[in-house]
């Protein structure tokens, strides 16, 4: 996100917009195909909601940060974040809980 924030700064005629999102939980890597179609990739529900959460992301907030409500609940001593509105996500219920990094608090590195 710095890297992004400093090119754009650069005067190039561009802007580069970076969406992050991180959410924690089970998920199947590896290569997923047939003979005729490999791929590596990475499936599983973790990987929808992180998907759901960096579309709500990049539309809302160019370069930020966003992360589930899992991963907040993991690194909450370490970082500075502002609760987000719930997502829908389909085949889901209820509603996912967001929250946008801020950055590290005060005396964490």
């Amino acid at each position: 996100r710095r890297r992004a924030e400093q090119l754009n700064g650069r005067g190039l005629g561009w802007d580069m917009k970076v969406g992050i999102s991180i959410d924690t939980g089970v998920a199947i890597v590896g290569n997923i195909g047939s003979q005729r179609r490999m791929e590596y990739t990475v499936v599983g529900d973790v990987v929808n909601s992180a998907s759901r959460v960096l579309q709500a992301g990049v539309r809302g907030m160019p370069n930020g940060i966003l992360i589930g409500q899992r991963t907040f609940e993991q690194v909450c001593h370490a970082i500075a974040a502002r609760e987000g509105e719930p997502l829908s996500v389909p085949g889901r219920s209820g509603r996912l809980r967001v929250y946008e990094v801020l950055g590290p608090k005060s005396g964490v590195q």
